[in-house]
């Protein structure tokens, strides 16, 4: 029986139009400018002296990024923080935390970065080598404050650079340059990735298995499902005033969309589940507080190139 040559070709086609592998990658030019946009939606549950409360915090920040320089595979950035604004809900009660929170006099400080500006040396993979100039940020925010109160601004400025400073910043990045695959790669591949951290919340430690579930003209779209664990470190955690100490564990599943003109996340929507105990320690404490918590955290970042 003769096959109709259009059949063949057909076939032919099919078969020699596989897809060749792809290095993901950023690709970034001098004076380009984008803006990323993250929100935070934290759920959670907790238990101290056997009474249970929950509360849910959403926080939004805007950055602009603009490239100053490419150098082989090293951009070099000038990132300025937007608008930072986070309002709690507890009880039923809406609190804005850019007044004040009881306890958290540091919620105050955020809308004041607004406008301020640091550099960052990133690599083509995402990953943050340098932060310069948080310091000076930083350091203006502190200056109008009264000599008394030098130990509430001590305080306050480790609150603040444990989630804003030099190693947050890193530790978060380093949590999106991992959707990055060190090869080439087509099409329903996968790749593992882990990044360290492990002694704090803000910064744990993630194992995560990448997929590349679909290649369109314009777009990679990846998922991921990892892991996540903070262990309880020698040397606690210091935070609006108090000494933590983890012990937490849980899951996280995201799905990105990788734009293959510049390989920059334009949207990335990740889900946190979270539970485990946290020991709490305050001077203002008679005595350790052993925490039970549960958390569902919900993340998006979109990135947007202007003209």
């Amino acid at each position: 029986m003769k096959m109709n040559l259009s059949i063949v070709l057909l076939i032919a086609g099919v078969f020699g139009c596989k897809s060749e592998p792809e290095k993901i990658t950023i690709k970034l030019q001098k004076g380009q400018t984008y803006t990323q946009n993250m929100s935070l939606k934290s759920s959670s549950e907790q238990t101290i002296n056997g009474a249970k409360t929950a509360s849910t915090t959403i926080s939004e920040s805007d950055s602009r990024l603009e490239v100053l320089s490419v150098q082989d595979t090293v951009y070099t950035l000038k990132v300025t923080f937007g608008k930072i604004a986070t309002k709690m809900i507890k009880d039923g009660d809406t609190i804005d935390a850019s007044k004040g929170v009881a306890g958290n006099p540091t919620s105050e400080l955020l809308p004041k970065l607004n406008g301020k500006s640091y550099t960052m040396l990133m690599s083509h993979t995402g990953r943050v080598l340098e932060v310069k100039g948080l310091d000076a940020a930083f350091d203006d925010l502190f200056k109008d404050m009264p000599v008394a109160a030098e130990a509430v601004k001590v305080m306050m400025r480790k609150s603040l650079t444990s989630v804003y400073g030099d190693s947050a910043i890193r530790k978060t990045a380093e949590m999106s340059s991992a959707l990055y695959p060190t090869k080439a790669v087509v099409q329903g591949d996968t790749w593992a990735a882990e990044n360290s951290g492990g002694n704090s919340i803000l910064t744990p430690k993630v194992k995560g298995i990448y997929t590349l579930d679909k290649v369109t003209s314009s777009e990679y779209l990846i998922s991921n499902k990892s892991t996540i664990e903070v262990k309880n470190s020698p040397t606690p955690v210091e935070m609006n005033n108090f000494s933590m100490k983890f012990a937490v564990s849980g899951t996280m599943t995201s799905n990105s969309k990788v734009d293959r003109k510049t390989g920059m996340i334009l949207e990335m929507k990740a889900i946190q589940n979270i539970s485990g105990v946290v020991n709490l320690k305050s001077p203002s404490l008679p005595e350790e507080i052993v925490m039970p918590i549960s958390a569902k955290n919900e993340i998006t970042l979109t990135t947007k190139f202007l003209d």
